[in-house]
């Protein structure tokens, strides 16, 4: 954390963005439970998970995106 001083007080600041924590949270989430494998991740969340037909669409554009 980032911090400055204002009189008595201190102003904190995050030391690394929203999206760089969550990258790497997220990869240390998929290292620990899924020993690094994605794809079983993402079967397991698409099993799982009550996904709308556009939610569906998204994935299929997204996973359509990286065969390319």
């Amino acid at each position: 954390m980032k911090y400055e001083a204002d009189g008595k007080r201190y102003i904190y600041r995050p030391a690394v963005s929203r999206q760089a924590s969550v990258k790497g949270e997220s990869r240390s989430f998929v290292q620990r439970v899924f020993g690094g494998e994605v794809g079983p991740m993402l079967a397991h969340f698409v099993e799982d998970a009550k996904l709308t037909p556009q939610q569906v669409q998204e994935l299929r554009k997204l996973l359509d995106e990286r065969k390319e």
